[in-house]
This record gives C-alpha cells, structure tokens and sequence, in this order.
C-alpha cells in the first residue's frame, strides 16, 4: 500500500503508476507521497507535522518499486 497526505483536504489525485519508485514527501498531483506500508500494518507515524494544521491521509493499493 502507498500513504498519501494532503494538508488542509482528502487527496483527490490518487493515481500511482505501478512499477515506479516514488521518493519519502515527493509531490504527486495534489498530495505528498509519505511511504509504502505492508499489508497487515496497522499504524503509521507521522513527523513533521504542523500545529494547528488538519492532515489527511489516505491508503491506496500499490505495486510498485521500494528501492531507496
């Protein structure tokens, strides 16, 4: 699965092209790719948040490349 996180509103572009690396905070469309997670995963950690600002994430399915 991939994390999306957009500031402020639900990503709305969530559209990840299979077989391509995508970097930790790359800008795609109109959220901030935050990382892969593994099925069966059950939390996610955040940093780098701003007080007093409203996030949202979102999970997609993802078959992709996870080299760094």
């Amino acid at each position: 699965y991939a994390i999306l996180m957009r500031e402020g509103a639900a990503p709305t572009y969530t559209t990840l092209e299979d077989g391509t690396f995508y970097a930790t905070n790359a800008v795609v469309g109109d959220f901030i790719f935050k990382g892969y997670t593994a099925t069966g995963t059950t939390s996610y950690t955040a940093t780098g948040l701003n007080a007093g600002t409203t996030y949202f994430f979102t999970l997609i399915p993802y078959s992709g490349s996870h080299a760094t």
